[in-house]
């Protein structure tokens, strides 16, 4: 890491703030003698001692470069030339100090916040030993969530920022925190736009056409719900990234707010036609093979259960196969015939997003029936004895209807959480 070190006065200490740039080349540190110690009393209460904190530049393309942590991102700060541009001050307060402002600058000594400390008479030694816990504050306040549909660079010299460091007067470094959080959206192509809820507020979120991704600015601690997080809501700490990739699902905002799996189970993509399943079989088949060697509710007016749901056990406990009432809210939205990946079928589409459900016909045996004209999709609900609800539709028409459950549909799985 490239650091630029300033040397303080002799009576303090150096403190240096951190941030992510390139080594030098013998791998030392760049040390700028500092200025004459000139202190002085204000009041007889107050000691003036001048102060300087060496901070690091850099040719980064952003003004936030960004280190991995585990499974989430921490936030360093790279100071550059427009901060000085724009006056950047850093407030220094703590224990026996008089908030004091400091001002960016840069000069052949290199980068640095300088100004004199007010610190309480008395307490100079302290002061000057390090034993005074420092903390510094940049920026603006925050105020609310920004967002941005273009890259990184875009969105961290567009939105309201505030820093924070921590220091004391004898550290090697200042930790620098970035007091928004940042959720990082993947969303599915179909995906047009999607509502969050930030604290107290809600607000409208469109992710870029091209690249369908999104970088949201929060206040940090704040808790964001929204079918696209968690309907229990995630906490966004502070200085940190959250990525949250769905780009398999498409939330409509419906009333049920349920999300919608962008493909058929057993499929890759929207356009093809995945397994066949009998009600109550996990396995599934294809229709070449036959037949379903896993279909335990031949005979039961009882939902399905969730080992005997094709989509939890394929794809885990939080998605599952949607009811009658929510294909039949599905088939109410506007929709479209249309062809995707060489395959004919229906796009259910809101203002928010679509789904496309393929025409894959349905198998009996080794038999398969429409395919390319009629669309067949399991619910988990049951419809008297031996037989299930399911939706039903070709190019001019879609409702829920009932048929056997030995036969064969196609199966589109819903996130619930």
């Amino acid at each position: 890491m490239k650091k630029t070190f300033l040397t303080t006065l002799p009576l303090v200490a150096a403190v240096i703030l951190a941030a992510s740039c390139g080594e030098d080349n013998d791998n030392e540190p760049e040390v700028q003698p500092a200025p004459e110690p000139v202190v002085s009393v204000e009041e007889s209460n107050t000691v003036v001692i001048p102060f300087r904190v060496g901070v690091e530049s850099g040719e980064s393309l952003s003004k936030i470069s960004y280190i991995a942590t585990g499974s989430e991102t921490k936030v360093t700060r790279v100071f550059e030339q427009s901060d000085v541009d724009n006056n950047l001050t850093m407030t220094v307060t703590g224990t026996g100090i008089t908030a004091s402002t400091l001002t960016l600058k840069v000069d052949d000594a290199g980068v640095y916040f300088e100004g004199d400390i007010k610190v309480e008479s008395g307490k100079e030694s302290d002061f000057t030993n390090g034993k005074i816990d420092l903390t510094g504050t940049f920026g603006t306040a925050l105020t609310t969530p920004t967002s941005s549909t273009s890259s990184l660079k875009e969105l961290m010299e567009s939105c309201s920022h505030q820093y924070k460091a921590d220091f004391k007067s004898d550290d090697e470094s200042i930790s620098l925190v970035d007091q928004n959080a940042y959720l990082y959206f993947k969303c599915a192509d179909s995906q047009t736009k999607f509502v969050l809820t930030v604290g107290d507020g809600s607000a409208t979120y469109t992710p870029n056409a091209t690249t369908h991704k999104i970088w949201i600015a929060v206040p940090g601690g704040a808790t964001v719900k929204g079918n696209l997080v968690s309907k229990s809501g995630k906490t966004a700490a502070a200085g940190h990234v959250i990525t949250i990739d769905r780009t398999d699902v498409v939330d409509l905002n419906l009333s049920d707010g349920l999300l919608w799996m962008t493909h058929n189970l057993g499929a890759t993509n929207p356009g093809e036609y995945g397994n066949y399943y009998a009600w109550g079989d996990t396995q599934g088949y294809t229709y070449t093979q036959g037949g379903s060697n896993n279909h335990d509710f031949s005979s039961s007016n009882y939902s399905i259960a969730s080992f005997s749901d094709a989509a939890t056990t394929n794809l885990g406990e939080t998605y599952r196969m949607p009811t009658s009432a929510e294909l039949t809210t599905l088939s109410s939205c506007s929709k479209e015939w249309e062809t995707q990946n060489s395959h004919s079928g229906y796009k259910f589409y809101t203002d928010y997003g679509s789904v496309f459900l393929p025409a894959a016909g349905c198998c009996t045996g080794t038999d398969r029936d429409g395919v390319g004209t009629y669309g067949y999709y399991w619910s988990s609900s049951p419809f008297e004895t031996s037989y299930a609800l399911y939706l039903y539709f070709y190019s001019s028409y879609a409702r829920v209807s009932g048929g056997d459950r030995h036969n064969g549909l196609s199966v589109r799985a819903v996130r619930c959480n």
